[in-house]
């Protein structure tokens, strides 16, 4: 039976079909149905010990969209390959390939598994809005900036770790962040942000975070009152943005590809937070009309005097925040 993954993404992070880490996948198979996708994906992830919800499968034309939340999106990912292999092969889950494969996904998954401690560090970091990251040392980063902390890994191990009483979660909050998103200078436009930021007295770090773990090498700079990341559009089109709110977000010259993509990060701007955007994004379908931010600016391509004027203002609208 054809059967063919044409697309397959494992989000890690907010993303342009949802605010949770999904997997999705365009797959190219005729004579498949809705029901049995679901089935599959269902049967599988629950052969490999992985919840999975939200599974919503669009079937058209030509391809067929799936997609369904997973907390271990690369387990997700493998499921969504193995379920692809059923109809391709045209057997069940008790064929001998399939279940070795299972197997094997299962106890990678298991391997991937963190220790009960790390669990109620992040359900707790969840419910009081602290930012968690995995620190690129071992343990875990709570918070961000100056107002974050280092949870080493040797303390999670100790029998006796309380994570009420010992994480100082009085000092932990997370400091304004500012995301840029430019295909042609991202880069400098975070560092020119940041710039007038340090005018103001408060000081500013800024980082091309291109990927998961140079943004939590971001987070982790115990000097910072104010961090600004220079995203890279087509690595949030892989694998979806690296945080969930954030004080400002400055869309430019984004390539129509990426356009939605980037315009999710305008969706978790802060109501009290400011845009700085560029006419064709805003004109876009792309920007999603859900945008909470208040203060929106849009500069018409080229007028850098209104850019710089609007960097201004940011840098100023966020040190008031810090």
């Amino acid at each position: 039976m054809e059967c063919r993954l044409e697309s397959l993404r494992a989000y890690r992070g907010p993303n342009r079909f949802g605010p949770q880490p999904q997997v999705v996948a365009w797959i190219r198979a005729p004579e498949v149905s809705a029901a049995e996708w679901r089935r599959a994906i269902t049967d599988t992830a629950h052969a490999v010990g992985l919840v999975v919800g939200g599974v919503v499968v669009d079937v058209g034309a030509e391809r067929t969209l799936l997609r369904f939340s997973a907390g271990d999106v690369i387990s997700g990912a493998a499921v969504c390959e193995l379920a692809a292999q059923l109809f391709r092969d045209e057997v069940g889950l008790d064929d001998s390939a399939i279940t070795e494969a299972i197997w094997r996904l299962g106890r990678e998954r298991r391997a991937r598994l963190p220790p009960i401690a790390v669990l109620q560090v992040r359900a707790e970091a969840q419910r009081r809005g602290v930012m968690l990251q995995p620190h690129r040392a071992g343990g875990l980063l709570l918070g961000t900036g100056r107002r974050g902390w280092w949870l080493q890994p040797e303390a999670l191990a100790v029998a006796a770790f309380d994570v009420a009483r010992d994480i100082p979660w009085s000092h932990l909050a997370n400091v304004p962040l500012l995301a840029v998103i430019s295909d042609t200078r991202g880069v400098a436009l975070a560092e020119a942000l940041a710039q007038r930021v340090r005018a103001h007295g408060t000081t500013a770090v800024a980082l091309h975070a291109a990927t998961f773990d140079s943004f939590s090498q971001l987070m982790s700079d115990a000097t910072a009152e104010v961090l600004v990341c220079a995203l890279d559009a087509a690595a949030l089109a892989r694998h979806g943005v690296p945080f969930e709110r954030c004080a400002g977000v400055v869309l430019l010259d984004i390539a129509a590809p990426y356009r939605r993509d980037a315009g999710v990060v305008a969706l978790l701007a802060e109501s009290r937070g400011m845009l700085i955007l560029d006419a064709a994004l805003r004109d876009d379908d792309a920007l999603d009309r859900r945008v909470t931010a208040r203060n929106v600016t849009v500069v018409a391509a080229g007028d850098d005097a209104a850019l710089d004027a609007a960097l201004a203002r940011m840098a100023a609208h966020v040190c008031r925040m810090a």
